[in-house]
């Protein structure tokens, strides 16, 4: 029995390096997508395929496409000539301390081989770039590089490490491009992408085969179709490997089980597919195209191209002849199912240009796919079809008509003055019954339609996409409108990524007041989440508002519980309940509100108090994602800070490092770090801790303190020796908010800090913060770094930025009519375009 396992093994390995990777500067070694022996592949494989049953036949099929499609050859190290120079260099600027005579810091770089043969080699360049980059070598007493040398070390480096594949492409290592450089306005180099493949995010994937199930009529449980992977931010980050084909496979192999039967019967909404089915091999010519255009039109929502029409006529031709006409059609639909883009984001540029814009079709789906997690609408498919996307005049009137959507789907719910007194009055009379049984015999789903007419079930609706109003009025989330763009900012500052609480210090700091049943972190997330939409909503100064608003939102209706918009106009058993976890998150916030105004009132966000709380990164949310399970992490908030608001670098720690603070919980954190003050680690740590320290007045559950909670030493052990078991005794210490900016790239914010709100404030009116702000929003909607080339567009997003009142939708649009972002580019060699004979 043929087994589809070493199928899969060899076309995975076969195809293992689709992905482009983008590179820090403009070198000779700029990648394009790499992929050898593809004509090969097809050789060996295609009598294989033609053997296969329908969905090993799709597997073989989808990679052949997509291995022919981005074929190329990888480039050679550097020559013989430019290593020699190099290894001149080196030997005058580091072999006096790192040489055979003397190895500072126990490394010897004399030794190590120019091309390295081993991981213990990568590690060392990788570090020595790292070294120069961050300005840590050579010391300031030594002899310092030339501009010219130092400009030749690095493109050495570089394009070392990208040859052997060690330059790390996560958005961190983005920022070893010199930021000055970036936003210097002087080119280098026309801004493009390098043609590549994109893993689909696992929720567009999704939103594919729910759109297939509804409008195919398949009535598949949703929750029987998962994405095969986790995730997709980055272009290079992620391959379709193995496992990955074998879940598409099943989910396939689902979908077809519930076409089969309705082709069968003619109940298929491809209709034209059931005369080739009742035909069988006598079927014409005319009825397998009308076929496959019919399904490629409703499948992939795109009309096959000439090459794509031949191949699948020609294979359910031969499938017709061969088998019977249900296996035939299940092996086209497979085929059709596994076609390139139902995987990835293809994007290249026009057929015989070096470098493009996008094809419009290429272009209305990264377009789509940039703001949202479904294909391109029925606008950008007409543009597509009208010809009116292949300018960038086109392209954004498209984008325009996203970004300043205001409502989902063009549905509005409106209620006049009478219709909500009448709601308000039906939620008051509610909140007065007591008991499940009385609710239910209180027939509030007929008052409510009663109340509010027809449009009491869509304002239900609304309410649970998102849309909130218990007195009538709407509110318009960006969020909701544009999932991708709330995933940034969730990604970005990282909030949602809270750690493990230990039980014994929930109850040791007394984190939940009494009486109430538990504390869970995903209440502020969701809370942030909110606060960030309704800062988006206003679009102005985002990144500044972000920063210092004292707003926030308590326990935000619309996510504590997926039926919570439901619940509470006609079932609002649990509020009781709510209400607890609701005093807990008021006690954390230091605010106060009555049932009723919770219940009742308008959702909107609520002033915590001054000199207590100041933006994101004094919300309990974000405190709590950068602590640990037992204590603050200062360091880590540090480090987020240095790399992802000042544009710094950290460097990874050394192997040889035991990174870990004392085990003395008699001493506060700060009197814990005096490790990290050590000489071989106070040059990285300067960088984080004096920025995290500063938030120590607030404890590692996102609470204010008046003191730092410590073991008291003596006490506990005293009572230890008499009951073992007793819980630890606690105490208080002062703790120190103060700290210091160093190394931030500009001059104007260096300096100390008492801290963490005067941190914020100096952080939110800088320019360079903002640039930064920039970049990362550059990295996520581009899904690479930005290279020297990029340098342009950034100036040009910041600038629409900044003109537009801090305008979150103007940089977006900026981005996505940026030349970065339109154009495709394959590799200046044509060497390189060609696949192996």
């Amino acid at each position: 029995m043929w087994s589809p396992q070493p199928t899969i093994r060899r076309l995975t390995r076969s195809t293992a390096a689709f992905c482009t990777r983008p590179v820090h500067r403009v070198t000779p070694s700029t990648r394009a997508p790499l992929q050898r022996n593809c004509v090969g592949l097809l050789t060996n494989w295609w009598f294989k395929v033609k053997r296969l049953n329908t969905l090993q036949c799709g597997i073989c099929f989808a990679w052949i496409v997509v291995a022919v499609t981005f074929a190329a050859e990888g480039r050679g190290a550097d020559s013989a000539a430019e290593r020699k120079a190099m290894h001149a260099v080196m030997k005058e600027k580091c072999f006096n301390c790192h040489g055979e005579k003397k190895q500072k810091g126990k490394l010897r770089l004399d030794t190590v081989s120019m091309t390295p043969q081993s991981a213990t080699d990568l590690a060392v360049w990788r570090r020595v770039y790292e070294q120069i980059m961050d300005e840590e070598m050579p010391p300031e007493d030594e002899a310092q590089f030339s501009e010219a040398e130092l400009q030749k070390t690095l493109a050495w480096l570089e394009d070392t490490l990208e040859t052997h594949s060690d330059l790390n492409l996560t958005p961190a290592a983005a920022n070893y491009v010199d930021h000055d450089a970036l936003f210097s306005g002087e080119p280098a180099g026309d801004p493009a992408t390098p043609a590549r493949v994109w893993r689909l995010a696992p929720q567009a994937y999704k939103a594919f085969m729910f759109r297939l199930s509804k409008e195919l009529q398949l009535h598949v449980d949703q929750r029987a179709i998962m994405a095969p992977w986790a995730d997709s931010k980055y272009s290079t980050a992620g391959r379709i490997d193995q496992a990955e084909i074998e879940a598409h496979l099943r989910i396939c192999k689902l979908m077809l089980s519930r076409m089969m039967p309705l082709v069968k019967n003619n109940k298929f909404r491809v209709r034209s597919l059931h005369p080739v089915y009742k035909a069988g091999k006598a079927a014409t010519a005319p009825q397998i195209r009308a076929a496959v255009k019919d399904t490629c039109q409703k499948i992939l929502r795109q009309a096959p191209d000439a090459t794509e029409m031949q191949e699948y006529s020609q294979l359910l031709t031969n499938d017709l002849k061969t088998y019977e006409p249900v296996t035939a059609i299940e092996r086209f639909l497979t085929k059709v199912l596994f076609h390139p883009t139902v995987l990835y984001r293809v994007e290249t540029p026009i057929a015989g240009s070096q470098r493009s814009i996008m094809p419009p079709r290429q272009l209305a789906r990264a377009i789509a796919y940039s703001l949202t997690y479904s294909e391109p609408d029925e606008g950008l498919r007409k543009a597509v079809a009208a010809g009116k996307l292949s300018t960038k005049d086109d392209v954004r009137r498209e984008v325009e008509r996203l970004v300043y959507a205001t409502t989902p789907y063009g549905q509005e719910v409106s209620l006049d003055a009478d219709q909500r007194a009448k709601l308000d009055a039906l939620n008051r009379e509610f909140w007065q019954i007591k008991t499940p049984e009385a609710r239910k015999a209180a027939n509030y789903n007929q008052k409510l339609t009663k109340a509010i007419g027809g449009q009491a079930g869509r304002w239900i609706q609304l309410q649970r996409a998102g849309y909130r109003s218990t007195d009538g009025e709407q509110v318009n989330l960006t969020a909701l409108l544009r999932p991708r763009v709330m995933n940034f900012f969730q990604g970005y500052f990282g909030y949602r990524k809270s750690p493990f609480k230990c039980v014994v210090t929930v109850k040791e700091l007394n984190v939940i007041p009494a009486g109430n049943p538990e504390w869970k972190s995903w209440w502020f997330a969701n809370d942030t989440d909110r606060l960030v939409g309704w800062v988006l909503e206003s679009d102005k100064e985002v990144l500044r508002t972000l920063l210092t608003t004292r707003k926030t939102f308590v326990i935000a209706r619309y996510t504590g519980n997926a039926r919570q918009g439901l619940k509470r106009h006609t079932g609002q058993i649990h509020e009781m309940q709510k209400w607890k976890h609701f005093q807990t998150a008021l006690h954390h916030y230091e605010v106060s509100m009555t049932p009723e105004q919770w219940l009742l009132g308008k959702e909107e966000p609520v002033e915590m108090p001054k000199g207590r709380r100041m933006g994101i990164l004094t919300h309990p949310s974000w405190l709590v994602s950068k602590s640990g399970n037992f204590d603050n992490d200062a360091i880590h908030r540090g480090k987020w800070i240095h790399e992802n608001l000042l544009g710094g670098r950290v460097p990874d720690v050394p192997i040889t490092v035991d990174a870990k603070l004392p085990d003395e919980p008699h001493n506060t954190l700060r009197e814990r770090m005096r490790v990290t003050r050590a000489e071989q680690c106070i040059k990285c740590h300067n960088r984080m801790d004096a920025l995290g320290l500063t938030f120590e007045q607030f404890d590692h559950f996102g609470r204010n303190r008046s003191a730092e909670i410590v073991v008291d030493k003596e006490k506990t052990a005293k009572m230890k020796n008499r009951t073992p078991d007793t819980p630890r005794i606690m105490t208080t210490k002062p703790f120190d908010t103060s700290g210091h900016v160093y190394y931030s790239g500009d001059k104007k914010l260096n300096g100390p800090v008492k801290d963490a709100f005067e941190l914020i404030e100096k952080l939110a009116q800088s320019e360079r913060v903002e640039q930064v702000f920039v970049r990362h929003v550059f990295r996520y909607f581009m899904g690479r770094n930005e290279t020297l080339a990029d340098g342009p567009t950034l100036v040009a997003a910041h600038k629409a930025y900044r003109e537009n009142g801090g305008s979150f939708n103007a940089l977006l649009v900026s981005l996505l009519t940026s030349d970065s972002f339109l154009y495709r580019t394959l590799p200046a060699d044509p060497e390189r375009n060609k696949s192996d004979p």
